[in-house]
């Protein structure tokens, strides 16, 4: 008798330890829940940024890569491409004294406000390429 008790919670061991967790996509969440979806995901709404590679609970909704910037002694223009998760800001290249002028967000004008004295643009989730000038 005791060497089935041990089969059967070697067993449920081996079944617990196999089964993870996984979160819900939408189309997952029950019928009735599903209006409540929305409220309950603005408390997370880094939900779909990505993690620091060595620190899950560490997330960025924003990601720069490729910055190119085109100086000279009197002007400058800088362009960059930005992946965004979800809504944020983006700080832009610049500061007080050489602020960013024409700054455009995938070719259309855009608005840039001073956050903690650095320029910023608010963006959705998508991908953006942002290019600027400096007199």
């Amino acid at each position: 008798m005791n060497r089935s008790i041990c089969c059967v919670a070697l067993i449920v061991n081996l079944f617990l330890f196999s089964v993870q967790a996984k979160p819900l996509v939408p189309e997952q969440v029950p019928k009735p829940l599903q209006p409540w979806l929305e409220w309950v995901m603005q408390s997370h709404p880094d939900q779909h940024c990505p993690s620091l590679y060595n620190n899950f609970q560490q997330k960025r909704c924003a990601w720069p890569s490729q910055l190119t910037l085109n100086l000279n002694d009197n002007t400058g223009q800088f362009s960059i491409h930005w992946r965004v998760f979800s809504e944020t800001w983006v700080v832009i290249p610049g500061d007080k004294k050489l602020w960013p002028l024409s700054v455009k967000v995938n070719q259309k004008q855009a608005l840039v406000v001073s956050r903690n004295g650095k320029p910023a643009i608010r963006l959705n989730a998508s991908n953006y390429q942002i290019s600027s000038e400096f007199q």
